[in-house]
């Protein structure tokens, strides 16, 4: 069949099937350990992001009341004691603002303390200080503008881009370019070795184009290649300097213009500017820098050339403005600077590390949230935004150790809201559409499509039996029962894909398609023969009526691919069990040499059984020989399996980890409210129940299976057909299979409502 049946995805996704480990989203979290550049004070787990709902109903004055006064326990720092102007004194913070959202608006701001020890200057909301790194999200929404305006893909080459200056990609780029989307997010494989220590003012500056070159007036630099593009996570500030050039070239104007028009203006941020040095309407209300016992340092502050990643003078209201932004957008507002699909890349992870478009992103409590924090000298600043629900912060202040109390101050919003991202959370009630509410539409979409004969094909009854039909095997083997793909025009496919994006994560839709694509490659070695090689030969299935508060399901199935998704009460859902295969593993010949379309659910693998020692190894190790395949086939029904290896208890910490990480692998291949609500359920049941087993050889190349299985759950992989070139690997709930637990609980919920 033509390529073009199955959808471009190079626009939304990287080509390629292995990522790095760091790839992985936390779902599952062995301990409560903050993302660094994320607020210090939130807590990190794998719990279902609930729809809108909102913060706690709360006035202005009682949310500063709550937030400003001593707090009635002391806190991850023992700070709970003390105001916020005692936390500001105890620390030598001179001077912090602070700005608060809710129902994507600004509830309020406010600021506290002095801009300039010198002066004694007050701090109000009109104060400005330096974002620092927070200038990085700024920027990549001014990179979106340009997306959409056609100057550029975020995956074309940026040196298709640039005209001022060129990156030597120094052989390190002839499989995947460095691209805008890279660049961003973090994984263009530069090597900075640096951050930005800015310039004094009557210093003089480098251009942009001289600090990546590393010339004399630069005091950084240059930038490198130091691996393959998305390959790895490697916080550059490099890079984001490589796409200010890049950007202010497409334009044809300088950095600053081009974000006053494209970004500032259009959001309303008017007190904010990325002139460097700052301009002098605004210097009388900016902010002094101060060091780490509050003091004054000679210099007001440091001017950054490196605008994209430095180099925004704004206020916390005008943060909060442009997290608002973000907000709509995703929640599909009109006549926003930019549209919803630019604010999903922008808070979605490109596939490797925590980066989006811009955006760090973390799963904290029960929901999803996008932010970023800034360091410059002398300053320190912190936003945060719910993906979701429409609140967040900003957070800025004027001193090296003001980290601390933007934590604090964080830590005390979160509360006295009732945010979602605390340990233990208001009760909201049941659930969450989240994720469920996009497949819902998309499948209401999909069947609209159809034509009358196709829709009888395609829908079944949710308690008929063939909603528990499973299998992985080719058409030829297995009767399928649906409407294929290759039964669609152009449309309904697009609409089938669409249904997939869905329910899936971006890495999981990427790795869904390239497992489609694969038997183009079997095609071409096997030249014909027992089975139909299609990538269209896939069948696509809804049980029941898809609809608000509905309980329904949707099945999307063919050789090596098999995805059950189930829907309850039309608030949250499931996909299990979920196949995903690889023939080949690894291709080793024609266009697609070298992918590894299942390579990372390899690579966990091995990682955790080579970190054994030798007794460890002896306790892991279920059989010397590899099954042929997945020991529990196409059953149903499954049980625990016997014997299951080694435990986590028995595991050192960096082990548990990595167990974490295999897990997350599986899991990462959900969208993100299903991987968070199995997660949820995981870390629920104890992570120290979880066994990890092996068999079979410990080098690569060799036929070899693992399993690792917990209370709830068991993942199975196995590489033996083939020369061991040949992946089978599931994803099982023990309970969740089919949705069995959810639907339990619903008639279990609606028994107790009688």
């Amino acid at each position: 069949m033509s390529n073009s049946r199955i959808p471009d995805v190079r626009s939304r996704h990287q080509d390629g099937g292995t990522f790095a480990r760091n790839s992985v989203r936390p779902f599952l979290s062995g301990s409560l350990v903050p993302v660094a550049l994320l607020v210090g004070a939130l807590l990190p787990g794998a719990l279902f992001a609930q729809q809108s709902g909102g913060a706690l109903p709360i006035t202005t004055a009682e949310a500063q009341a709550l937030i400003e006064g001593p707090q009635d326990e002391p806190g991850e720092n023992g700070f709970g004691d003390l105001t916020v102007q005692e936390l500001m004194d105890r620390l030598d913070v001179p001077g912090v603002s602070v700005a608060v959202i809710r129902d994507f608006e600004v509830h309020w701001a406010r600021g506290y303390g002095v801009a300039d020890v010198e002066t004694g200057r007050r701090v109000d909301t009109g104060t400005m200080f330096q974002a620092a790194s927070i200038s990085k999200p700024v920027a990549a929404m001014a990179v979106m503008a340009a997306v959409e305006d056609g100057l550029f893909a975020l995956d074309d080459d940026v040196n298709a881009v640039l005209t001022s200056w060129t990156l030597d990609g120094e052989g390190l780029t002839e499989r995947r370019p460095v691209t805008p989307r890279t660049l961003i997010s973090h994984t263009s494989g530069l090597g900075d070795a640096f951050g930005f220590p800015g310039y004094e003012p009557d210093a003089p500056l480098p251009t942009p184009v001289q600090i990546l070159d590393g010339h004399d007036l630069s005091n950084v630099g240059p930038v490198f290649m130091e691996r393959e593009p998305m390959s790895f996570y490697e916080y550059s500030g490099g890079g984001v300097t490589v796409m200010q050039v890049a950007l202010a070239d497409a334009r044809g104007r300088p950095f600053d213009e081009v974000l006053e028009s494209d970004v500032l203006d259009p959001v309303g941020m008017t007190r904010s500017s990325f002139r460097q040095p700052i301009a002098p309407k605004h210097d009388r209300n900016a902010a002094r820098a101060h060091g780490r016992q509050g003091e004054s340092m000679g210099a007001k502050w440091h001017v950054y050339p490196e605008l994209a990643a430095a180099g925004l003078w704004t206020t916390p209201t005008d943060l909060a403005r442009f997290v608002t932004e973000v907000q709509r957008a995703l929640a599909g507002h009109p006549d926003r600077a930019i549209s919803r699909a630019s604010a999903v890349e922008m808070t979605t992870p490109v596939g490797v590390g925590p980066y989006g478009v811009g955006f760090s992103i973390q799963s904290l409590g029960e929901g999803w949230y996008f932010g970023h924090g800034g360091s410059n000298w002398g300053f320190r600043a912190q936003i945060l935004g719910h993906k979701a629900k429409g609140y967040g912060f900003a957070i800025m202040t004027n001193a090296s150790a003001g980290g601390v109390v933007a934590g604090e101050i964080s830590r005390r919003i979160q509360k006295a809201y009732g945010w979602d991202s605390l340990a233990e959370p208001v009760e909201r009630g049941y659930g969450s559409r989240g994720d469920v509410a996009q497949m819902t539409d998309a499948a209401r979409a999909f069947l609209a499509a159809l034509t009358g004969p196709q829709r009888a094909q395609a829908t079944f009854d949710f308690d008929s039996d063939e909603r528990l039909r499973f299998h992985f095997i080719p058409n030829e083997m297995f009767e399928r029962r649906g409407v294929m793909l290759a039964a669609l025009d152009e449309n309904q496919l697009e609409r089938a894909h669409d249904l997939l994006r869905a329910g899936l994560s971006r890495n999981g839709y990427l790795t869904a398609t390239q497992i489609m694509e694969l038997e183009d490659v079997l095609l071409a070695l096997e030249g014909g023969g027992r089975f139909a090689r299609d990538r269209d030969e896939y069948l696509l299935s809804i049980f029941g009526a898809p609809g608000p508060g509905e309980t329904w399901g949707w099945r999307f199935e063919g050789h090596h691919l098999s995805l059950h998704f189930t829907v309850v009460d039309g608030i949250v859902g499931v996909v299990a069990p979920a196949f995903a295969g690889a023939n080949p593993a690894e291709v080793r010949d024609g266009p697609q040499q070298g992918l590894r379309v299942l390579g990372d659910r390899e690579d966990a693998g091995r990682a955790l059984v080579q970190s054994l020692d030798s007794g460890q190894l002896r306790q892991a190790t279920i059989a010397a020989e590899a099954p042929r395949d997945i020991v529990t086939g196409a059953e149903a029904d499954i049980d625990p399996l016997s014997p299951e290896g080694i435990a986590v208890s028995d595991l050192t910490e960096e082990q548990r980890g990595l167990v974490i990480d295999l897990v997350n692998v599986y899991l990462e291949m959900m969208s993100d409210g299903l991987a968070s609500e199995r997660g949820r359920r995981i870390g629920a049941a104890g992570i120290d129940e979880i066994t990890f087993g092996w068999a079979g050889g410990l080098e690569r190349g060799q036929p070899h299976y693992y399993r690792l299985q917990g209370p709830t759950f068991l993942i199975e992989y196995d590489n033996t057909q083939n020369g061991a070139n040949h992946i089978h690997s599931v994803w099982r709930d023990f309970d969740g299979d089919f949705g069995r637990d959810l639907l339990r609980e619903h008639r279990e919920r609606h028994h107790h409502e009688r």
